[in-house]
């Protein structure tokens, strides 16, 4: 065909390119996509590990965890929600009794379905001296009732008296499952 004559210098910097757009081409079409699929394996691997880890570690502490719901649930057992607020009410106001705080207002706030057991949220108003309304929120957190304190804001009253009003959201677990094992 045709017969081309090349000098020495011509044929090896023919040769050199040929090489080098070889080169380039397997990098491109064989070797890059090989690695780029051999590290996203390699992290896909690694984020299933860390899951899987802490799946084992959940599992490593399901009895306990079934345990301590059980024991939960015998000491408050399964409720009608409506029970749920005359008890926080009921609870709620013998501690205010007991600690000398005022009671202003009480009022549910939002009730979340979590599946076997109920979040019942209200919102707190109160005030008081500042002992008495730090033994309240003591009081609040000590019960050993599903009832905790989420969060509160506090404000003076009276800049003289030593005065507080706040108001708290507490949040109480009902049961509503009658069935535990």
């Amino acid at each position: 065909m045709f017969k081309y004559s090349l000098s020495k210098k011509e044929k090896k910097l023919a040769l050199i390119t040929l090489i080098v757009a070889s080169a380039a081409i397997i990098y491109d079409f064989g070797l890059e996509p090989f690695f780029g699929r051999w590290q996203k394996l390699d992290k896909e691997v690694r984020s299933k590990t860390i899951i899987l880890k802490q799946n084992q570690k959940l599992l490593r502490a399901y009895d306990g965890l079934e345990e301590e719901y059980k024991g939960y649930y015998k000491h408050i057992g399964a409720s009608k929600p409506s029970e749920g607020y005359t008890q926080t009410l009921r609870e709620v106001e013998n501690l205010s009794k007991k600690t000398a705080c005022r009671i202003l207002n009480i009022k549910p706030f939002v009730s979340r379905d979590k599946g076997g057991y109920k979040e019942i949220l209200f919102d707190i108003t109160a005030e008081g001296v500042i002992d008495n309304f730090s033994g309240f929120l003591y009081e609040l957190e000590k019960l050993k009732s599903p009832l905790r304190v989420e969060s509160f804001t506090l404000v003076p009253k009276s800049h003289t008296q030593g005065e507080l009003k706040g108001t708290l959201r507490v949040k109480r677990i009902v049961f509503l499952d009658a069935s535990i094992d």
